[in-house]
């Protein structure tokens, strides 16, 4: 699905909302307020939802922009900001959960005009906010490395390769924007979020039995897109209101869809890490995928690109002339590297890489066991952990617990049964792991990676993987983790 697409079901849903709340229910305000309040609010709930699916996904999206803040503050007049950022980066999990909580009940607000002032005034603060985040992240892509972003007279041309954040995470995984497209879409937003500021008094605001109906029809085609019982839930708690609270005032029936809702997606989104991991699977590493198939796929693809031109970049003046290879070999000595800098044209990807392609562990002897697991005929159970909680000697105790509890029961049922298992983590110290192996009481091998790359394989830490052929199988967070018996992938 594209932007485009996205875009265009907003826009269907927001014109039927404007035509049921200005023509059938005689909200007759402001037709144009009323169906700028119907599709900003169709695109937070939308946006929220996505995002609800997966908190811990917008949480590292988080982590990797407080680096950068702290990267970009630390060596200017503004240093003694820096220092904020790794502390926000320790509670990003929550954050994440307060900004997509407050995201879905913003798009609610919007629908049923809920305190038009206030919301006007936050929806406004946080479009200014999102603006800012994506246009910095833009930005970012003039900024060479080893630059600080506030030394803008050392800023060159773009390039994406400087970013050092490349997707916002607006839609979470379900969709990846370009920085630049992000920043517009934030920026046309910006239009709606100044003219309700100044429009409070025409913004429509339901009745009490619209407010539920509203609400009911908004969050019950949400459990599908979720994969969740939770939202039909939520939306069953409306019903149930517009018949038993008829008497109730406006403004009350209001500010109780805004509690309910804001329960229910607090609910579902720890549901989506603390108790289990997300009902949705956005991420290439989802159930079914056969990861051996497009990793050579990618592998093929990424072979197959050729250098085409050159796009050359005078040092001076920052003037800049592209080149076919024709064009470069035949002229290329009036380009000298002292005055000129290279940049290799190259030809389209024909397969977009994923995160597959970044799928690489290092075993005890320093070699690359993914291959060779990739093309086991056998059930290979990876327990996956981006980090292990603790240190050599002082490991957290409910985190080994986890580990002995949820985890070792499964493992030493499957190396009974004949089976593979591997621990997979992020680089550390070898003495560390073999201190962790032996505290929880396990000899299976560990093997050490990327920690992105983990965090994307599975949304639990530990996480069990289960693998046959190249092909993933089964996903299951800790506290969910079935019986060896009873699981049904084995046959």
């Amino acid at each position: 699905m594209t932007l485009t697409t996205i875009l265009l079901i907003i826009t269907a849903a927001a014109i039927v909302l404007t035509g049921v709340t200005y023509f059938w229910l005689k909200h007759k305000d402001s037709l144009v307020v009323s169906f700028l309040q119907n599709w900003t609010g169709a695109l937070f709930l939308f946006s929220g939802y996505v995002k609800a699916v997966d908190p811990l996904g917008t949480a590292y999206k988080m982590e990797q922009y407080f680096a950068e803040f702290q990267a970009t503050f630390a060596d200017t007049a503004l240093s003694f900001i820096a220092p904020m950022f790794p502390f926000l980066a320790e509670y990003a999990v929550g954050v994440s959960v307060f900004m997509i909580v407050l995201e879905i009940v913003l798009g609610l607000a919007l629908i049923i005009g809920f305190r038009p002032k206030l919301t006007s005034w936050v929806f406004f603060l946080i479009v200014l906010f999102f603006t800012l985040l994506t246009g910095f992240t833009f930005m970012t892509g003039y900024v060479p490395s080893g630059v600080n972003f506030f030394s803008f007279s050392e800023w060159g041309p773009f390039a994406e390769s400087n970013m050092k954040v490349t997707d916002c995470g607006c839609f979470g995984d379900f969709i990846k924007l370009e920085p630049f497209t992000s920043f517009l879409k934030d920026v046309a937003i910006m239009v709606p979020a100044l003219i309700f500021l100044f429009a409070t008094r025409v913004m429509h605001q339901l009745d009490t039995k619209e407010t539920m109906i509203t609400s009911t029809v908004l969050t019950f085609p949400a459990a599908p897109l979720m994969g969740s019982i939770i939202p039909a839930a939520t939306a069953l708690v409306f019903g149930a209101c517009a018949l038993l609270l008829k008497t109730m005032k406006a403004p009350a029936a209001r500010a109780l869809a805004i509690a309910i809702l804001t329960v229910g997606t607090l609910v579902y989104c720890m549901s989506n890490y603390v108790w289990n991991i997300p009902g949705q699977d956005f991420r290439p590493f989802k159930v079914n995928t056969d990861v051996a198939a497009v990793k050579q796929a990618e592998m093929e693809a990424a072979s197959a690109v050729q250098v085409i031109g050159y796009k050359m970049v005078n040092k001076a003046d920052g003037t800049v002339k592209e080149l076919s290879m024709d064009e470069f070999l035949a002229s290329y000595k009036d380009y000298p590297e002292e005055a000129w800098e290279y940049n290799q044209l190259k030809s389209e990807l024909s397969i977009k890489p994923t995160k597959i392609s970044d799928f690489e562990m290092t075993d005890e002897t320093g070699d690359d066991p993914i291959p060779a697991m990739l093309a086991d005929d056998g059930y290979s159970f990876l327990i996956v952990a981006f980090k292990l909680k603790g240190e050599k000697g002082n490991w957290k105790p409910g985190y080994l617990d986890d580990w002995k509890e949820d985890i070792k029961p499964l493992t030493d049922a499957a190396l009974a049964a004949g089976h593979k298992v591997y621990g997979l983590t992020k680089l550390n110290d070898p003495a560390a792991i073999n201190d962790f192996r032996q505290t929880i009481g396990v000899d299976y091998p560990f093997w050490q990676g990327d920690d992105i790359m983990l965090k994307t394989i599975i949304r639990s830490n530990p996480g069990v993987v289960l693998m046959k052929d190249g092909v993933i199988l089964g996903k299951w967070h800790h506290t969910k983790v079935p019986p060896f018996a009873e699981m049904d992938e084995i046959k």
